[in-house]
């Protein structure tokens, strides 16, 4: 014990000889960390994603105030995400922008908690900076806590995301790789898990005994959900509005509240997607929805995107599938030999199924003097349920009108789509915020 407190005082003597020193060191290698996790989940921009100049980034973040580095990571996010699409790079530049506004207004001076946060739920420790705040930080010091956990599900996701995308691509002849490109991509991975552990190794033995870090998909509970109207509730979520995340009501014993379940594109549904899978030549999208699709029904896999953590059920990944049901649905826009009243039979029919099903659906249920009461429909909220298919199936008249009018224009069809679009989403959210 004496040993160990001369260690720490030595420690404490070094530091505050070379605290400037210590400062820059220390503020290199959470901007390395950062940079690398950035690079290696979502580095579709090759030039901004190599080491060397991630390297140079964290250098000049280390010589100037911490916040740039915020600003910094939030530009290589948006930089990548534009590598991949513009539509991409503006939600993103969005989300971000909105965090960076709240992240100043309440806690400018809690960055290191905000940067360290997603580098934490990367190593799998996610309540090590929530416990550090509330030990060492003051009360607002939780939004930049909470900033970080929001970067941090827009990073870890994409980490597998990329992965699955990459071996599509890989494997379908779309992507060359080389020696040297995985050599690379193995020192990159090695390099970032190394820097992020050094610094926060204290807190990685301190809450390595949490029984929730070991919450793994075991037997049954792993192929099938326990739940049975969750399957029900994905696919419903492709074809209606999103619900209140705190109270469903087209199912309401599925039991994943504020699970952000949700895929719906407003006006057009599943209408594109249906049109595109239906084209008979084979591409890496196609696969790459059709696996996406499975991966939402198995528990397994799906807990797969929050590093397999199945103490809680969630979604949030699904804005990765909803990216490719758009790029999908723009590829249909473009194609002419989409067969479009073939598209809208389908999308329609089941979407008009559903409804019906859960809409006029005998429930019989018996309260505790025994006596049945039998009504129509499956939902707890019948007229709330109603306005929702109604929405949808204007959405989907709507299209309808746009298609016949305008299909063999493509500028004003894009103009008339977006402003559908525009109109739907409108008219969708703001029933829903009521």
């Amino acid at each position: 014990m004496t040993k160990i407190l001369e260690i720490k005082d030595a420690l404490i003597r070094f530091t505050e000889e070379y605290e400037a020193y210590v400062k820059i060191l220390g503020k290199f290698l959470v901007a390395l960390s950062l940079f690398l996790l950035i690079s290696m989940n979502i580095g579709y921009n090759t030039r901004l994603s190599s080491l060397p100049v991630v390297v140079v980034l964290a250098l000049v973040c280390s010589l100037l105030p911490q916040f740039v580095t915020v600003i910094f990571s939030m530009i290589l996010v948006c930089a990548n995400m534009y590598s991949l699409c513009m539509e991409a790079a503006l939600i993103s530049a969005l989300l971000l922008l909105l965090l960076l506004l709240i992240y100043f207004r309440f806690t400018p001076k809690g960055t290191t908690a905000m940067l360290l946060t997603p580098v934490a739920f990367k190593l799998g420790i996610p309540y090590a900076m929530p416990v550090n705040t509330g030990l060492l930080g003051e009360a607002y010091n939780s939004f930049a806590v909470g900033c970080g956990v929001v970067l941090y599900y827009f990073f870890a996701g994409m980490a597998l995301f990329v992965a699955i995308y990459w071996l599509m691509l890989l494997f379908t002849d779309n992507y060359k790789l080389n020696i040297k490109k995985l050599l690379l991509f193995i020192f990159e991975v090695l390099l970032g898990f190394l820097a992020t552990a050094f610094v926060i190794l204290p807190t990685v033995l301190f809450l390595s005994g949490n029984p929730r870090l070991s919450s793994l998909p075991n037997g049954f509970d792993a192929l099938v959900y326990d739940v049975p109207q969750r399957y029900l509730y994905i696919i419903l979520s492709f074809f209606f509005p999103p619900e209140l995340a705190a109270q469903p009501n087209f199912t309401p014993d599925v039991k994943c509240n504020w699970a952000s379940v949700s895929g719906w594109l407003p006006l057009v549904g599943m209408t594109g997607v249906i049109g595109y899978l239906q084209l008979r030549q084979r591409n890496w999208l196609k696969k790459l929805i059709t696996l996406l699709m499975l991966m939402a029904l198995i528990p397994v896999f799906n807990s797969a995107f929050q590093m397999f953590n199945s103490s809680i059920y969630y979604a949030m990944w699904y804005y990765m599938l909803v990216l490719m049901l758009s790029l999908c649905t723009i590829m249909s826009l473009e194609n002419k030999e989409i067969d479009w009243n073939r598209a809208i039979r389908w999308s329609v029919g089941i979407t008009l199924g559903i409804a019906l099903l859960i809409g006029i659906m005998p429930n019989t249920t018996v309260d505790d003097n025994d006596i049945s009461n039998t009504v129509l429909g499956l939902s707890q909220y019948l007229s709330r349920y109603w306005i929702y298919v109604a929405i949808a199936m204007f959405s989907l008249l709507l299209f309808v009108v746009i298609i016949k009018l305008f299909r063999n224009h493509s500028n004003r069809l894009a103009v008339a789509t977006i402003s559908g679009i525009v109109i739907i989403s409108l008219l969708s959210s703001t029933y829903i915020i009521q």
